[in-house]
């Protein structure tokens, strides 16, 4: 499946969710009606002559009240305490983020592949969180993709070598980018809801047993044989049934988990191989887990379990689990390992490595031969669907690009990238303009917006910045967004406005200024908006959007040539790919600041008309059959913005 069928499965999944979590419920009102009954008639609170008279519609609302009242508490207070996304989720495990200044040599190689993996898909870099749990596991969580974390636990930081836990890792990735994380969120509040159940009763079963002790022992023989007894003992049955029915809460639950995450994993899988090329890596972790442990056994596990690379709970049903069986999993990458032996794996893996300096010197070569990008390869339409077909599908070939662009970044940029005050001022450094004068007025205005310390700073790492290859600046930015994050709203409000102060100083933008603006503020504001939960219209019609969708195609047709005519069939190659679209086939001399309406407004489209619309950005930027640096950018920061990852594809090799 490609990118796109994979949000359409989620989606058509998280009905399947609705649907489960309301037999769920139904389920459980009916159980608990009918215990209710059975209690007052055993206690004699409630008696008729002909058993019909049980039936009570009264009573029926009174537990459908009772019952909606416990599982939203249970749900909205779950979701409450999960609005910030992925870092909340990892928080309430017991997971710490790793600090970027870590002397640890495997947490240092960690944060290396998720960055590595984060340049080559096209997604933001997910901060990396620490459970101090034995176990070997890992998961991803987030709202979307810019909000998301990945969890790995101790076990699995001590256990992994680099081409396990870079399998694990991409294995994550994928849950990140087919948007499994929003999944498995809502499954994480809406299991919250239904386990509630059983919390409340096991609550009231305690809190009313407590008190009849120490009452009866206060009031001797005579609180013993007063008139209340009926009703206390009907209330305490009726928690010891929400206690014993709210285990079809839990019961429903991992049937629920079961149902929509198996196969997921599966896709996760083969996503994760597509991605490294390497099946051993992953076969390998997901055999050293079959000969050790993979359980978490932090109180919040049942809850998350569904979120986890191997199975959190070690369920012992086969048909409970909310993982397929590990067996399953390793002979579908590489059967050899199923039979895998860790301490002879790890026997000649030290002898191996003793062999290597000569082929990790290879590793280090300035850029992969036979990467030259699609202009090279393939004509204009072909290669357009090639670029369509990347979109959230990162390849080994991404992957080894993102490692070079890691070692081409000096270190000093690298480590001031994931502190607050180095991602601001290198955020602002990298639009400060070449041409002096320019350049004076830039930081004349930095100076009056911007506190002392972030100034002196951004003056002192902005000759490093300037210095940079072209075709380092814009992973470079992507590389800030993490750090940015960590910025209160406020403070985020200012930085948005200083960037456009600074950037805006003459007028005009590049379009350099415009994608670095564009996909930065798109990818940090995210993890804001996760937090208020913005609901915006969705459309799935291109006649909806057409507007926007010209404006957009003719923002791309100006920067594929200076020849007019040349723009012209730009333009028109990518209208040509939009359903029912009946608007203008002239050039829309548009601003920057329509184009930053247009994308916001079709950021809220369906996955299958962002599908159109990065198809017809595609041709459009193809139809000369090759890509410059200032179209491949834009690209990029159009399907960034649309929450459509678009690999890099413009390689060092190829930049002027």
């Amino acid at each position: 499946m490609d990118f796109f069928t994979y949000q359409d499965e989620a989606r058509r999944n998280t009905l399947w969710l609705v649907l489960l979590f309301t037999v769920g419920v139904v389920m459980t009102v009916i159980a608990l009606y009918i215990a209710v009954v059975l209690i007052l008639a055993f206690t004699g609170v409630w008696y008729v002559e002909d058993p019909s008279g049980y039936w009570s519609p009264t009573l029926l609302v009174m537990v459908i009240g009772l019952t909606g009242v416990i599982i939203a508490f249970g749900s909205g207070s779950r979701w409450a305490a999960l609005r910030q996304g992925g870092a909340a989720v990892a928080e309430t495990l017991g997971g710490h983020p790793i600090d970027h200044d870590t002397d640890d040599p495997q947490e240092r190689q960690l944060l290396n592949i998720v960055e590595e993996m984060s340049i080559a898909s096209g997604i933001p870099a997910p901060p990396v969180y620490i459970l101090e749990e034995p176990g070997i596991n890992a998961f991803a969580a987030g709202h979307s993709m810019n909000d998301a974390v990945i969890g790995v636990t101790r076990g699995a930081v001590n256990t992994f070598n680099r081409d396990e836990m870079q399998g694990v890792v991409a294995h994550e990735f994928a849950h990140i980018v087919n948007e499994d994380v929003r999944l498995n969120l809502r499954l994480m509040v809406t299991i919250a809801g239904l386990l509630a159940i059983s919390m409340v009763g096991k609550q009231v079963l305690f809190g009313v047993g407590r008190a009849s002790f120490y009452g009866g022992m206060m009031g001797g023989r005579r609180r013993s044989s007063g008139k209340g007894n009926g009703g206390q003992v009907a209330i305490l049955l009726i928690a010891l049934a929400l206690l014993v029915i709210g285990y079809i809460g839990v019961l429903c639950s991992r049937l629920i988990k079961a149902a929509i995450s198996r196969q997921r994993e599966f896709l996760a899988d083969a996503s994760a191989t597509q991605f490294t090329r390497n099946p051993d890596g992953l076969a390998r972790a997901l055999a050293k887990i079959r000969n050790s442990s993979a359980k978490i056994e932090h109180p919040k596990a049942e809850e998350a379990s569904h979120m986890f690379f191997g199975d959190a709970l070690q369920t012992r049903w086969a048909s409970m689990s909310t993982h397929p069986p590990l067996k399953d999993r390793i002979e579908r990458l590489a059967p050899e390992y199923l039979d895998f032996k860790p301490a002879e794996h790890q026997m000649k893996e030290s002898q191996e490595s003793k062999k290597r300096p000569k082929e990790a010197q290879k590793e280090q070569d300035p850029f992969l031969p036979g990467f030259e990008g699609f202009e090279d390869a393939l004509g204009g339409a072909e290669a357009a669907g090639t670029i369509t077909a990347l979109v959230g599908a990162a390849s080994a070939e991404h992957l080894a690009y993102g490692q070079q662009v890691l070692q081409h970044l000096p270190d000093e940029l690298r480590r001031a990238a994931h502190e607050s005050l180095g991602a601001l001022s290198i955020a602002y450094a990298l639009v400060l303009d070449e041409d002096d004068k320019h350049r004076a007025k830039q930081l004349k205005i930095l100076k009056n917006d911007v506190e002392p310390a972030t100034y002196e700073e951004t003056v002192r790492v902005s000759e490093k910045v300037l210095s940079l290859d072209r075709w380092l600046r814009l992973p470079l930015a992507e590389l800030l967004i993490p750090a940015l994050r960590q910025l209160s709203e406020a403070q985020y409000r200012q930085f948005a406005k200083t960037m456009q102060d600074l950037m805006m100083h003459d007028d005009e933008l590049t379009i350099f200024q415009f994608a670095m603006l564009k996909m930065v503020l798109h990818q940090v504001e995210g993890s804001f908006e996760s937090r208020k939960q913005r609901k915006r219209r969705r459309t799935t019609s291109i006649r909806q959007v057409e507007d926007e969708v010209h404006v957009l195609l003719s923002a791309l047709s100006l920067v594929t040539s200076d020849d007019p005519e040349v723009r012209r069939e730009a333009l028109r190659a990518g209208l040509k790919r939009l359903d029912k679209y009946r608007g203008p086939d002239t050039i829309h001399a548009e601003s920057f600041a329509q184009l930053n309406t247009a994308l916001d407004t079709l950021a809220a489209a369906a996955p299958r008309l962002k599908e159109q619309v990065v198809d017809a950005c595609s041709h459009t930027v193809m139809a000369n059959e090759q890509v410059s640096l200032d179209e491949g950018e834009l690209l990029r920061a159009i399907a960034a913005t649309l929450d459509c990852p678009l690999p890099p594809f413009i390689p060092r090799a190829r930049v002027a």
